[in-house]
């Protein structure tokens, strides 16, 4: 903090805290190490805060953090990112997952992941009547199906007889998957999808300007994404 303070004073620039402009805190915020910027910042806030409290001087924090260039939205600067970061390491961990899914409980929860963007979190409590209300591809309606014919509690937890706690699916999940976690998973089909222009299933604030312009899927353009088992 206090190394934060020295530097805001020294671009300030002036002799008493009354006469802090916006200019002060620009010069700061243009001068801070790009890798400390955020913290500095809070502390300065910190210290201008208790300025204002005590000492009467004027108000100079914005209501938001200044910054030094134009940004793209998040939800597109991430997916930039994720895409020229991780997509070869995903394609290749997922295409070598797909190969050791034999029972038709693994390939289900490969392709919940894959196509659905499921969590495993979310697997342990989903229903099949929820699972149904989503856009299900052919090859995964099928093992659906295959498994709706064993189940114990069809009208349950769907994946409880493999999946009985959150903590347990993480666990067997690293078993069959021979270490690669799940997370993996749901990234490559969202790769898989944006590269075939379709809107990957993610929360509004990540998808961003650009994602939002693509159509939301469907079991049709689902169909574009790769079967992993010669369907």
């Amino acid at each position: 903090m206090k190394v934060a303070i020295r530097l805001f004073l020294r671009e300030a620039a002036c002799d008493y805290g009354t006469q802090l402009t916006p200019n002060a805190l620009q010069r700061f915020v243009d001068a801070c190490p790009s890798a400390s910027r955020s913290s500095y910042l809070s502390h300065v806030h910190q210290f201008l805060r208790w300025g204002v409290k005590n000492y009467e001087w004027p108000l100079v924090i914005p209501l938001e953090q200044p910054r030094r260039r134009p940004v793209a939205p998040l939800g597109d600067r991430a997916y930039r990112r994720e895409l020229i970061e991780n997509m070869k390491k995903w394609q290749e961990e997922t295409a070598a997952v797909a190969a050791q899914m034999h029972l038709p409980h693994q390939r289900a929860v490969f392709l919940c992941g894959y196509l659905l963007g499921l969590s495993l979190n979310k697997l342990v409590q989903i229903r099949l009547s929820d699972l149904l209300k989503m856009p299900v591809r052919a090859d995964l309606y099928e093992l659906l199906e295959t498994l709706r014919a064993i189940h114990p509690n069809p009208g349950g937890r769907f994946f409880a007889p493999w999946f009985p706690s959150a903590r347990g699916a993480h666990y067997t999940w690293l078993k069959w998957s021979g270490g690669v976690k799940f997370p993996s998973i749901a990234g490559a089909g969202r790769q898989a999808m944006i590269q075939n222009q379709i809107q990957p299933p993610v929360g509004r604030k990540a998808r961003g300007e650009l994602l939002m312009t693509l159509p939301l899927p469907t079991v049709e353009n689902l169909e574009r994404l790769p079967k992993w088992w010669g369907e």
